[in-house]
């Protein structure tokens, strides 16, 4: 699986968590927090944009707030992407982009 640096979970992905229990408390203390899936695509197109959401290939959902982009990148309408994806239960959405890299801009 391909490594998320600095990873930071968004509402409805799966996880895999590694936690421990505090020793005479009922503390849970989480050590690491990963997908449990996570995968590159590439050549994807950017087939939606409303707001800080948008989809790709009108079936990977991301959001400008948990989104690695290249400095100066904006995303824009059908440009084409490289991606990072990790599975998720959104409504609708089974994945969700981590990271995205232009291949081509839009005209």
């Amino acid at each position: 699986s391909t490594a998320v640096l600095g990873f930071v979970p968004y509402k409805g992905d799966w996880l895999e968590v590694e936690y421990y229990v505090e020793p005479d408390s009922s503390n849970i203390k989480a050590c690491s927090v990963k997908p449990v899936i996570c995968k590159p695509v590439e050549e994807v197109c950017i087939t939606s944009l409303n707001g800080r959401n948008g989809v790709l290939d009108d079936s990977i959902f991301f959001t400008l707030d948990s989104l690695k982009l290249p400095d100066g990148y904006i995303p824009q309408l059908y440009d084409v992407v490289d991606a990072v994806v990790v599975e998720s239960i959104l409504p609708c959405y089974t994945w969700r982009a981590v990271s995205i890299t232009p291949v081509r801009r839009s005209k």
